[in-house]
């Protein structure tokens, strides 16, 4: 097809004829390569300093740049916008990249000069090359661009389509300004083109190195001017994903505060703005008595070590030794997080009860307690036992009448292959198993619960019973199988479980 001959005097992304002629020799994403790794070439060997690319060289002299670009899109109709000036780009380098590499080898070399006698490479050097050297600079610093311009270009096909569409008058706006600067893009390799095949005598074409070389320093500005506006467009979208993302985030707590009024709906809810940030950097700032400022530190540094944290009142004076604890045991009934608010509620605790057991573990949990359901806790490693107690257990409550809720809890130090054993042993059973952070969770309660006791000035030899039950709970995990068993109700020397269930356990373990 022949293209009228048009001269375009004025650069513009918004040229809609030009669009509409570009867009009839299209078809976008019929075909896809790996873009960045050929890019990434390209811009290796132009830094270093098929038939697409043989009608590249034949056109690029013919002087009417206009119709040469639109012939060589033409030729490229099937390949994406940012493939098509890859491919381009590419070709380009072929040829140029060669003189590019060896104009910066050692000319006195005589494998360099033989290499580019069969290469036919013109040997500038001395003052024929600094002639040249403003014309090489043009043609570097108008590609490099480019290169940048088509990065941002392949850039907005990677947007994820969860927050932005096509339909998006952001991205609307930048798909209109890609094929116009896809075929600028075009124009300044078929200048460079131009200009490389009369410095290495490919053309007999005499031109003005001073118009060739102030023609490709236009384009440059223009290709500037290019990145410019697609760097602003880039922006764009980022600031309508980010809203589109902050509008569905509002929406979702929302929801969770509609749905979640427990405390552990609170809990809920707090996750879910933490995790919005998780990806952002965190800190805390550690401050000792005798240091004048803080010490910025990442959370990291925290994983695995035993923390003290330490509360102030606005004066500064410390009111808890040790918040931590106090903030594991009561969560938010422990506000302001002072001693004297931590023995107001042990006084408000008259017993030891599951109720109080199971706060802070899962929303599933805290239904179950306030429906004052029967529920048991059970873990350990031996299969086996675990299966027949799961067994037994069900027959039993399926003969008494009662509706059982089962739970398997991991011990702190669980290996991931017993995870999969225990998951693989309960899949046919209706027994819910806490996920490891739930379960690491629970224990660090109890250990928090025997702590804060401890902080209190309650000795082991006082037997207070608060301190004997977590102590007996925290024994449990090195047993090779245990279970506590109790309907929502305040027990006061332990666990009241089944007599039935407790008889088979007797005869098991006899």
């Amino acid at each position: 097809m022949e293209f009228a001959s048009t001269k375009i005097s004025a650069f513009s992304l918004d040229d809609t004829a030009l669009r509409k002629k570009l867009l009839e020799h299209h078809k976008d994403g019929d075909s896809f390569f790996d873009n960045e790794s050929l890019l990434n070439s390209v811009e290796c060997i132009i830094n270093h300093d098929s038939k697409d690319k043989v009608d590249l060289n034949c056109k690029c002299s013919e002087g009417d740049s206009y119709k040469t670009s639109l012939e060589i899109l033409q030729l490229l109709a099937n390949y994406t916008w940012e493939a098509k000036i890859v491919i381009i780009l590419a070709s380009f380098v072929v040829e140029y990249g060669h003189y590019c590499i060896f104009a910066k080898l050692d000319k006195s070399d005589q494998l360099t000069k033989l290499v580019a006698l069969l290469k036919q490479i013109p040997d500038y050097s001395g003052d024929v090359f600094e002639s040249r050297k403003s014309s090489f600079e043009a043609i570097m610093g108008v590609l490099r661009v480019s290169i940048k311009v088509t990065r941002l270009i392949a850039k907005f096909r990677s947007f994820k389509t969860k927050y932005m569409t096509n339909e998006a008058q952001v991205m609307i706006d930048a798909w209109n300004q890609i094929p116009i600067a896809v075929y600028w893009m075009t124009r300044v390799v078929v200048a460079c083109a131009s200009q490389y095949s009369v410095i290495v005598g490919k053309t007999t074409e005499i031109k003005s190195s001073y118009t060739e070389t102030w023609s490709i320093t236009k384009l440059e500005q223009q290709m500037n001017a290019i990145h410019t506006s697609f760097e602003t467009q880039f922006d764009a979208c980022n600031i309508h994903i980010e809203e589109k993302k902050r509008i569905r985030y509002v929406e979702k707590l929302k929801v969770m505060l509609r749905q979640n009024t427990t405390h552990m709906g609170n809990q809920s809810v707090l996750q879910t703005i933490l995790k919005r940030s998780k990806d952002k950097e965190s800190h805390l700032v550690l401050c000792g008595p005798d240091s004048e400022g803080g010490k910025k530190v990442e959370v990291e540094v925290l994983k695995g070590k035993t923390v003290l944290l330490l509360i102030s009142d606005p004066r500064g004076r410390l009111v808890h030794k040790d918040a931590f604890s106090m903030m594991w045991t009561w969560g938010n009934a422990a506000y302001l997080f002072s001693e004297t608010r931590e023995q107001e509620q042990w006084k408000i605790l008259k017993d030891w009860s599951l109720e109080f057991m199971v706060q802070q573990t899962t929303p599933q949990m805290s239904k179950w307690v306030e429906e004052n359901k029967y529920i048991c806790l059970f873990g350990g490693d031996d299969y086996d036992w675990i299966q027949s107690f799961v067994k037994e257990a069900t027959t039993v409550a399926s003969e008494a009448k009662i509706e059982l809720h089962m739970v398997y809890i991991y011990k702190k130090n669980t290996r991931e292959d017993h995870m999969t054993q225990i998951t693989k042993t309960l899949s046919t059973t209706s027994v819910e198993i806490w996920e490891k952070s739930t379960s690491i969770n629970f224990w660090k309660r109890i250990e928090c619960l025997l702590y804060s006791k401890v902080h209190q000035g309650v000795k082991q030899s006082d037997r207070h019973p608060f301190l004997l039950e977590a102590m007996d709970m925290l024994a449990l995990v090195c047993e090779v199988f245990w279970f506590l068993l109790s309907k929502v109700v305040v027990i006061k020397t332990g666990w009241l479980p089944l007599i039935s269930l407790v008889y088979w356990c007797a005869i098991v373990i006899c």
